[in-house]
């Protein structure tokens, strides 16, 4: 699993790519939480995902719940189809991974 990070105009984005499962959970929780305060919009871009359990989800809406408490918009780009399939059976409405 790798994060790479680019900024264009204010806009923060990270790739995050290859497996997000529980055994890359704590790394990229680690690469992503300083990316969290950044004042301006963040993006997620996950085409890079190759795969996702409920560990890399459960990060994946984290981020987005910080984000909502501290008024800073956060996107997700990319959505890979296995990461839709995942949260619809957890639940999850794709609206809400956006």
């Amino acid at each position: 699993m790798m994060v790479q990070q680019e900024e264009h105009e204010g806009v923060l984005t990270l790739r995050i790519e290859g497996a997000l499962s529980i055994y890359e959970v704590a790394h990229c929780k680690e690469e992503l939480l300083g990316s969290l305060h950044h004042e301006g919009p963040l993006e997620l871009d996950l085409q890079g995902l190759t795969e996702c359990d409920l560990a890399g989800l459960q990060l994946l809406l984290g981020c987005r719940k910080s984000r909502i408490q501290h008024k800073r918009p956060l996107c997700f780009t990319n959505i890979p189809q296995v990461v839709k399939d995942l949260a619809r059976s957890g639940g999850i409405q794709e609206k809400d991974l956006r």
